[in-house]
C-alpha cells in the first residue's frame, strides 16, 4: 500500500496545515474556489524541508508533479490539487492528467455527508490506494492517492 516514507509526507502535511495555517487562510481559498496549487506547494515545500526531506520543485517536468523528493538515491513525484465544496471530478481529474506521478497529495473542503465521501471511494478503490487525514478546521481534509499495482 503506502511507504513508510509516503505516509510520512501525510503526517507532515496534516501536522503543517494543523498548526501553522489559519483558519481565514482556508477561508480565502473557499472564496475563489480551485486553483491554490502554487501556495499549496508552498506551504508543503516549507513543510517537507523542515522535517528533513529533501524537496524540490525541479525536474518536476520528468516526473509530471508538483514536487519531486528526493531520498536514499530515489526522485518520488508528488501531483498536488486543491479543491472546494465537494469538487471530487477536479481530484480524479488529476490522475488522468498525471499518470507518471508516483503519489498524489489533495488539499480539500469536502463535505462530510456520506454521497460525496461514498463518491470519492467508488472513483478511488478500484484503482487506487487513499489514505485521508482529517485537518483541525471543519470539512477540510488531505487525500494521500497512490495507483494500486498491478
Amino acid at each position: 500500500m503506502f511507504t513508510e516514507l509516503e505516509s510520512k509526507i501525510l503526517e507532515i502535511a496534516q501536522k503543517h496545515f494543523n498548526e501553522k495555517i489559519s483558519k481565514d487562510e482556508l477561508e480565502i481559498i473557499e472564496k475563489h474556489g480551485w486553483g491554490h496549487e502554487n501556495w499549496f506547494q508552498n506551504e508543503l515545500l516549507i513543510a517537507l524541508n523542515r522535517a528533513g526531506l529533501d524537496t524540490k520543485t525541479l525536474s518536476k517536468k520528468g516526473k509530471d508533479a508538483d514536487l519531486v523528493i528526493e531520498t536514499e538515491g530515489k526522485n518520488i513525484g508528488i501531483e498536488l490539487r486543491t479543491t472546494v465544496k465537494g469538487r471530487t471530478p477536479r481530484l480524479i481529474k488529476a490522475l488522468s492528467q498525471h499518470k507518471n506521478a508516483e503519489i498524489y497529495l489533495f488539499l480539500t473542503q469536502i463535505s462530510q455527508t456520506a454521497k460525496t465521501i461514498e463518491n470519492l471511494n467508488n472513483k478511488l478503490s478500484q484503482n487506487y490506494h487513499y489514505k485521508i487525514a482529517e485537518l483541525k478546521h471543519p470539512d477540510w481534509m488531505l487525500v494521500l492517492v497512490k495507483k494500486k499495482k498491478e
